[in-house]
């Protein structure tokens, strides 16, 4: 089973990212507040500059982004998923996500499948990324071996991630199916997908 930290973490650039976008979208304070939810060391941890190279644990970071969710609400009335999902597309920047799109133009969807997956493989210590099925028009993805105490973050994170990666290669989701296997300690997640170039019907 990989393991890169000894216990189930994230890595601190695309902690770095989040940070960031959340304090610009909806203020420092915000922030703050919502850091107090974790113990002392773990609230000077995020609150100081993140070593992107660093792994953190998943278990503070699921910690802080519920509190920043329930901040949120009560703020600006918007909802976890769709905090979840600008979270997603909009912490990598605008200039990244129009240099993403214009590469993937290039590409074909199964070459963006192909291509982008690997990269998934770098953000959680714990787990292995495989691409299963990769068809025009459908594609089956999986995260096996993730410890169980992974199970909200991937449950989150893994189908906006997908649906991300074919949005930015012009494609819409028509459909996604997310299936997760449990056994003992360790979890095994497919997700399945299909879609079709946007603006076909």
């Amino acid at each position: 089973m990989r393991a890169e930290a000894p216990e189930p973490s994230i890595r601190g650039s695309f902690i770095t990212t989040g940070k960031a976008w959340i304090i610009k979208t909806y203020g420092e304070d915000l922030w703050r507040r919502a850091l107090r939810v974790l113990p002392e060391e773990q609230q000077a941890l995020f609150g100081f500059e993140i070593v992107g190279t660093s792994w953190y644990s998943i278990d503070d970071w699921t910690r802080a982004l519920d509190a920043v969710r329930a901040e949120v609400l009560t703020k600006t009335g918007e909802t976890g998923p769709t905090f979840d999902r600008r979270l997603m597309s909009e912490s990598i920047g605008v200039t990244m996500d129009t240099i993403f799109r214009v590469a993937f133009k290039l590409m074909s969807p199964t070459t963006v499948v192909a291509k982008v997956t690997p990269y998934f493989q770098k953000v959680y210590s714990h787990g292995s990324y495989s691409v299963v099925e990769n068809a025009v028009g459908r594609c089956r993805l999986r995260l096996s071996d993730t410890p169980v105490k992974m199970e909200q973050e991937v449950r989150r994170a893994f189908p906006i991630a997908s649906r991300w990666m074919l949005d930015v290669a012009g494609q819409e989701v028509k459909k996604l199916e997310f299936t997760p296997t449990v056994r003992g300690t360790l979890m095994s997640s497919d997700i399945v997908i299909d879609y079709v170039p946007k603006g076909k019907r």
